[in-house]
C-alpha cells in the first residue's frame, strides 16, 4: 500500500473552505473535480470532514485526549502490520491510516493555530458582551427577609418593601417604580443599611437596560462598607452593558487580582471571554 503525499498549504486551506461552505463555486467546483479524479485526495477531504465535525462537537481538552487515543490506536495498527508482514513472508498488509492522518492534523492545528484564527476556520464564534452580560446577570444580590406585620407603616418603608417585593420576584420596572420614590425622599427607612437601595435599585436598571441610571446608582454605594464588593461587580456588569471595553477591563482586573475577592473567578472568566 502506497503512502499518499502530504498536501500543501493551498490544498488544506481549499479544504477547509469547501467543508466551511465558504468556497467559491469557483473552488467548490475546482475541489469537487479533484475528488472525482483522485481518491487519495478525496480520502483526505473526508478525513478533514471527520476532523471539523469533532472540533465542533467537543472541547479542545477532549479532543486532545482523543488524539492520545489515535495515536494509539495507530501504533498498535503499525505493530499489528508489522508482525503480519513478518508472518505473511513480506506481503504488505494495508490498515486504514485516518486516524494518523487526522491525528498528525489536528496537533499542528492545535499547535499553530490562534484562538481567533480557529474560531475563523471551525465556526466557534466569541460570546458577544450582551451574552455575556446575560451570563452573569443569573445571579443578583437578594434583600434579607422582610419584617411582618411590626413593620413600620409609614409611606417610605411601605415604597421601599414593596420596591423590593417586585425586585425579588424579577419584576424589575415595578421594582425601579417604587424604589424610586425612596430616592425622590432623599431617605430611607430607620432600619434600612445605607447602601441596599441604590444597589437593588441598581440591579432593577441593569436588568431594564438603563445603564446610565444604573451607573449613577452603583457609584452612589460607599468604597467601604456592606455593599463595596457588589459595588465593584455590578459596576463591570454596567460597562460591560454600555460596551465600554476600557473600563470594564480596568474593573475586571482590579477585582480579578484580589484572591480573595468574591467574584474573582467571575471577573477572570469575563475578562477571558470578552471579545477581542
Amino acid at each position: 500500500m502506497m503512502n499518499r503525499l502530504p498536501l500543501s498549504d493551498e490544498q488544506i486551506e481549499h479544504i477547509r473552505l469547501y467543508l466551511s461552505g465558504q468556497a467559491s463555486s469557483e473552488l467548490q467546483e475546482e475541489v469537487e473535480s479533484q475528488m472525482a479524479h483522485s481518491t487519495d485526495f478525496a480520502a483526505s477531504v473526508e478525513e478533514f470532514r471527520f476532523l471539523m465535525e469533532g472540533l465542533k462537537s467537543i472541547h479542545a481538552r477532549d479532543m486532545r485526549a482523543k488524539l492520545a487515543e489515535w495515536e494509539a490506536d495507530r501504533k498498535k495498527a503499525e505493530h499489528s502490520q508489522k508482525e503480519s508482514e513478518e508472518t505473511s513472508g513480506g506481503k504488505v498488509i494495508g490498515f486504514t491510516p485516518w486516524m494518523s492522518y487526522a491525528a498528525v492534523a489536528a496537533v499542528a492545528l492545535l499547535l499553530i493555530v490562534s484562538v481567533g484564527r480557529w474560531n475563523d476556520w471551525f465556526g466557534s464564534s466569541p460570546k458577544g458582551y450582551d451574552q455575556l452580560l446575560a451570563e452573569n446577570l443569573t445571579d443578583v444580590p437578594m434583600p434579607s427577609l422582610l419584617r411582618g406585620g411590626n413593620a413600620p407603616s409609614d409611606s417610605l418603608s411601605i415604597w421601599y418593601r414593596t420596591g423590593i417585593s417586585y425586585y425579588s420576584m424579577e419584576q424589575y420596572q415595578e421594582a425601579i417604580y417604587y424604589l424610586e420614590k425612596c430616592v425622590e425622599q432623599d431617605s430611607l427607612p430607620d432600619d434600612i443599611r445605607i447602601g441596599s437601595l441604590d444597589l437593588f435599585l441598581g440591579v432593577s436598571y441593569l436588568q431594564a437596560q438603563q445603564t446610565e441610571l444604573a451607573e449613577k446608582s452603583f457609584d452612589k454605594i460607599p468604597d467601604t462598607g456592606l455593599y463595596k464588593i457588589q459595588k465593584e461587580w455590578f459596576l463591570a456588569l454596567t460597562h460591560l452593558q454600555a460596551h465600554d471595553t476600557v473600563l470594564l477591563k480596568q474593573e475586571l482586573t482590579r477585582i480579578s487580582s484580589q484572591v480573595k475577592h468574591p467574584y474573582q473567578q467571575k471577573a477572570t472568566n469575563l475578562l477571558e471571554q470578552l471579545p477581542q
